[in-house]
């Protein structure tokens, strides 16, 4: 079977990376290393086969995706398409027949509109969401979480109430576990990425305490921090940034993940399931979007919005209580193990895979 994955990594310099050696995570390439294995599968998009004023960006280079998915789709079994593209070329042309390749989509929104502010993108999603369920053969949510969500505001057709369980590549983190041979330092909390990041508020919170806050989120800058909170860059490692990530987050006593907007994406997902995966608690900003409800699985501590006052109270109790903190990191590994990883999230894939063929 011939399967064309859309991506938005550059998959090329990602498989000679592993090739010469070096230990990746995977998990932003869903399930692709392991699914070569089964299937004959190329990925788009080819950027040198674009003109040069169209490529680089992320937005981009999911628009070339599908773009190149539409003029030679006509040489392939199955569309696969995992990352948060918004699929709506593909989707009008499939309702028109025009494309007749079954495609699989993996669905990283909610399309609840009570989450998606003003009128315009609301219109725009409303459309969306309409002939992504009408024409696209499969679509798989991400997990229960935004399956449910979008079941609260539309009648998502029964084929499409499936989940995924996307998760990290938990062997990547357990191979960083056995290879440091200590136990966690647990001497900072630990916050990663930039993407609708409430890093003012967080700020705030560990200013005049004894805490210390180590924010990864490239060559960012954040003004008026305090001197507690530092900067990590790792953007200059490359591919290998993950790797030395994980350091970050074994030795961080909780991860960060305070959120400026809610909307019908889980902001921080990639965060999340990463903490899970190392076996850390979260403390995160309370949003019913939220990729996991981490108090409900007892595996952190939500904070409301722009709440100073709530987060100090949360990194001080997690400092104060490393009994109570052990325990969620354990249950937040197992939620990893049994239900968000790389390895189910792949299994899933596959079989629907074979069931489109």
């Amino acid at each position: 079977m011939k399967v064309l994955q859309l991506m938005s990594a550059p998959v090329d310099k990602i498989e000679k990376f592993i090739n010469d050696g070096h230990s990746y995570h995977g998990h932003n390439l869903y399930g692709y290393i392991s699914l070569k294995k089964d299937f004959n599968i190329d990925w788009y998009p080819q950027l040198n086969k674009s003109p040069k004023f169209v490529r680089g960006g992320i937005n981009k280079r999911r628009l070339i995706a599908q773009l190149q998915c539409i003029l030679n789709c006509k040489n392939y079994d199955i569309i696969y398409s995992p990352h948060d593209i918004h699929l709506l070329p593909i989707a009008i042309l499939k309702y028109l027949q025009i494309i007749k390749t079954p495609v699989l989509m993996i669905c990283h929104f909610s399309y609840n509109m009570n989450y998606v502010e003003g009128w315009y993108k609301k219109l725009l999603k409303r459309i969306e969401r309409y002939f992504v369920f009408q024409s696209i053969d499969q679509v798989l949510f991400a997990n229960k979480e935004m399956l449910d969500l979008a079941l609260r505001d539309y009648n998502v057709p029964l084929k499409h109430q499936k989940v995924a369980n996307w998760g990290a590549n938990l062997k990547f983190f357990d191979e960083y576990i056995i290879q440091v041979r200590r136990s966690p330092l647990e001497s900072y909390y630990a916050a990663m990425g930039w993407a609708n990041r409430d890093y003012t508020t967080l700020c705030e919170a560990f200013r005049g305490t004894q805490l210390q806050l180590k924010i990864l989120a490239g060559k960012r800058n954040i003004e008026n921090r305090p001197s507690n909170v530092d900067l990590v860059d790792l953007s200059g490692k490359g591919m290998e940034g993950m790797a030395f990530l994980r350091e970050y987050y074994y030795d961080a006593i909780a991860i960060c993940l305070p959120i400026t907007t809610t909307n019908d994406v889980p902001n921080g997902a990639t965060v999340l399931v990463e903490a899970l995966a190392m076996g850390k608690p979260i403390i995160a900003t309370a949003s019913e979007t939220n990729y996991v409800d981490i108090e409900k699985e007892g595996i952190g501590i939500c904070v409301k919005r722009n709440d100073v006052n709530g987060w100090k109270e949360a990194i001080k109790y997690l400092a104060d209580n490393p009994d109570i903190r052990k325990t969620m990191g354990e249950k937040a590994k197992l939620l990893a193990k049994e239900r968000l990883n790389l390895e189910i999230f792949t299994e899933n894939v596959r079989r629907n895979l074979e069931t489109l063929s």
